[in-house]
């Protein structure tokens, strides 16, 4: 129960990609530790998405800095939202 509750928190705080660049005191600051350019990650914070091939990275700069970064949090910033309402789905034609 602590883990959702530490979970719902760190979600309110966080609510997206460029949320949680915006951690960083600079974008620079965060390129440089993750071995990027400033640039990359501004285009990261445009597109609300990190690649994932630098997601640890992330965790762990975020991790050492101590921010409330984990690979849940980069799993559900990144989600597609799902689609609840079924009725609008249309149905296979074959």
């Amino acid at each position: 129960m602590e883990v959702i509750s530490r979970t719902v928190a760190i979600m309110q705080m966080i609510s997206s990609t460029k949320d949680l660049i915006d951690m960083w005191p600079s974008r620079r600051t965060l390129a440089n530790e993750v071995g990027v350019s400033a640039d990359r990650v501004h285009k990261w914070a445009l597109s609300n998405a990190i690649p994932a091939g630098f997601h640890a990275q992330v965790i762990e700069c975020g991790a050492a800095r101590g921010f409330p970064v984990d690979a849940d949090l980069i799993v559900k910033l990144h989600a597609r939202p799902m689609v609840n309402d079924f009725a609008s789905i249309p149905e296979d034609p074959r």
